[in-house]
């Protein structure tokens, strides 16, 4: 049985090495074909290749930089080699499991059970009640979550539109909404924000609305303009370095229900502003949210598959809520 043990930065390549050969496996297995023909000369293919290894090496590092013990290896005894990864963030009273792969040569041995064990005996350690991820649909995978006691919830909707398709709105002036724009050092505004996202995700995430508005994401604190008091906030973004470029909206966060529609609607607005050819979009809607279908779909949004979620309680109010993305939400 391999070594399982905190990952040290020098592993973090490799690591992410582990991540694509077994995406890569999976996907052959269930008769995908992610970055075109898998021929070795293929250059969609090795665009893709690229596209995965070097998202996966920036995610591990952010979460080890975070916490060196956020990120887990398995390595071999006979050659060090590292063969299975697994990655958490841990925001107060959550766990989300981040990565849980195992290289296809090692895999049916326990040790994805092993690193599973790792990591949620972790987020135990640190207090956590809640404990969630998205899941693929690898069976081994399925049954240590069930094990565990995470149980599936509502699937998240993966919706995309091309550039060339997208009907983005301008912003509506008669919402009754106020739009104070967010900048990355603003403490104020980021402490706002996270009082919202206790209120409705049930956790503060200060870290990460900072490193995204430090990466360029746009967004806004969004008021009510009778009152002054705050009605929720967006962020948006282009992901650099991806292929093809996307453009992703979230995180999105109404405090009140009756509110999705116009504060999904000045994020869309907000797209509009930075949309151009070739640049596709991104928006993952909780099954929860029904009022955010409707508007994403009216501007051209279409499903591209859903999500599985998993998850040992609810976690926080998704019927008012647009994620970042599949893993920190």
């Amino acid at each position: 049985m391999p070594t399982v043990r905190p990952a040290r930065p020098e592993e973090l390549p490799a690591a992410a090495m582990v991540y694509l050969r077994s995406v890569e496996d999976r996907e052959r297995r269930i008769g995908r074909s992610p970055g075109g023909d898998f021929g070795a000369a293929d250059p969609d293919r090795e665009a893709w290749r690229a596209t995965e290894y070097e998202g996966a090496l920036r995610d591990l590092s952010i979460l080890h930089g975070d916490d060196p013990e956020a990120v887990w290896v398995a390595v071999a005894e006979t050659d060090g080699r590292v063969v299975g990864m697994a990655a958490d963030a841990v925001r107060e009273r959550q766990w989300l499991l981040y990565f849980l792969f195992v290289d296809p040569e090692h895999q049916g041995r326990g040790i994805g059970g092993a690193l599973l064990e790792r990591t949620h005996a972790r987020g135990v350690a640190a207090g956590c009640d809640v404990f969630s991820l998205t899941s693929s649909r690898d069976p081994a995978a399925l049954t240590r979550y069930l094990a565990l006691g995470l149980l599936p919830q509502p699937p998240t909707i993966v919706f995309g539109v091309p550039g060339d398709r997208a009907a983005f709105p301008p912003a509506r002036w008669d919402d009754g909404l106020e739009a104070i724009p967010l900048h990355p050092g603003d403490e104020v505004a980021l402490a706002t924000l996270g009082d919202l996202d206790k209120a409705v995700r049930g956790v503060r995430r200060p870290r990460d609305l900072a490193r995204w508005l430090a990466e360029g994401a746009t967004g806004a604190l969004l008021s009510k303009r009778e009152t002054g008091t705050p009605a929720g906030y967006f962020l948006v973004a282009e992901r650099s370095g991806w292929e093809p470029d996307v453009g992703r909206i979230g995180p999105v966060l109404a405090l009140d229900e009756e509110r999705v529609p116009d504060v999904l609607g000045r994020a869309l607005a907000a797209a509009g502003t930075m949309a151009r050819p070739g640049l596709a979009w991104e928006l993952l809607v909780p099954g929860e949210n029904r009022r955010a279908v409707p508007v994403a779909l009216a501007v051209g949004f279409r499903p591209g598959r859903l999500q599985a979620y998993f998850s040992s309680a609810p976690i926080g109010r998704f019927d008012r809520y647009v994620p970042h993305d599949g893993d920190l939400f």
